[in-house]
């Protein structure tokens, strides 16, 4: 049996993918996922905690192995612009390691929307494995940002683009 995950990153785009996918998540037992970098925003663990009882899933917090500012000093206390190791190391290596301690295979879902497609086809490209399936239901349900926004239930000018 295939073990699901849903990858819940805190933004509008991957609670609307919870929103949508909520049945699905119950059928399949998936384990919903948010990976811990110890500097969210104070508001983050509450949001969290609504999202858990608007939608009556439990969301399990991956522990981070180093701290942010371990990580920023590795760096000489500064990261460059389009950088992406503080992603893979402060996020995607332990939702990695979370992963493998669960039997395969496993499937993946990750919030990209319909404008995404190009860089979930990148993703796949780079990521797919025989044990390991990489989905995008916002993307497979043609759900832009804005539709993202009324899945959710807030209009998008409450998630302003960094």
């Amino acid at each position: 049996m295939t073990t699901v995950f849903y990858d819940f990153s805190g933004g509008m785009e991957s609670a609307a993918m919870l929103v949508i996918e909520r049945d699905r998540i119950r059928r399949a037992e998936a384990i919903v996922r948010f990976a811990d970098t110890g500097k969210q925003f104070p508001e983050m663990a509450e949001s969290i905690k609504q999202i858990e009882t608007l939608l009556d899933l439990s969301i399990v917090t991956v522990p981070r192995r180093i701290t942010f500012d371990e990580f920023l000093f590795e760096r000489g206390g500064m990261l460059r612009k389009g950088m992406t190791d503080c992603s893979r190391r402060m996020k995607r290596s332990n939702l990695a390691r979370h992963v493998k301690t669960f039997p395969r295979p496993y499937e993946i879902n990750l919030g990209f929307n319909s404008a995404e497609v190009e860089r979930g086809d990148d993703f796949v490209a780079r990521n797919e494995r025989p044990w390991l399936h990489w989905r995008f239901p916002l993307i497979e349900a043609d759900i832009s940002r804005e539709g993202a926004s009324i899945a959710f239930g807030a209009p998008i000018s409450a998630f302003p683009r960094p």
